[in-house]
Formats: structure tokens, sequence, C-alpha cells
């Protein structure tokens, strides 16, 4: 029984020291400095972007991985293109630093 009671114990204090070691290894930027003023800034923006009633429409096959170019269209509200628009476009990855 104390065996037992030994060989638990020491593979919780593994699993307690395995832990600390990744935690101390991963680094995580922070996303936002500070939130709420990043949230009523992207409401208002997204209000904005309703009014116009601007859309992308991406093409399906440039959204594989791997596919390049990246092609879409900014249409209007009414469905058309929208000539001479500069877009800027911000692509990161959801994890892993990117």
């Amino acid at each position: 029984m104390k065996a037992v009671l030994v060989v638990v114990s020491v593979a919780a204090l593994g699993a307690v020291a395995a832990t600390l070691y990744v935690g101390s290894r991963v680094y995580e930027r922070t996303v936002v400095d500070d939130p709420y003023e990043h949230a009523v800034h992207y409401d208002q923006e997204r209000q904005a972007r309703a009014r116009l009633g601007w859309r992308a429409a991406f093409e399906p096959a440039s959204l594989h991985p791997g596919a390049a170019p990246l092609a879409f269209a900014l249409l209007d509200r009414a469905g058309a293109p929208v000539d001479g628009a500069r877009v800027r476009l911000s692509l990161t990855r959801p994890a892993g630093g990117g």
C-alpha cells in the first residue's frame, strides 16, 4: 500500500513539475493593451462599415492553404464592385505567435 502511495505521489509531483516547466517556456504576447478601448473602437468601425454596406467577396479557389494570391472583390450595397478602393489587409495566425 505504501508503494502505491509513493508511486502516485511521485507521478503527481512529476505532473506539477512538467506543468511548471512548460508554463515557464511558453510566451504569449499581449493581444490588445487596452481591451475595453479596443472593443469601443471596434464597435464604432463595425457600425461605420455597416452604414457603407460594403462587403468582400472572396474567390473560393484562393481560400485553400497554399493558394496564392488571395483574390477577392470589394462590393457595395448593390453588389457592384467598388472601383478605386484602397484595401489594407492584415493576416495573423490565431495561435503560434504569428
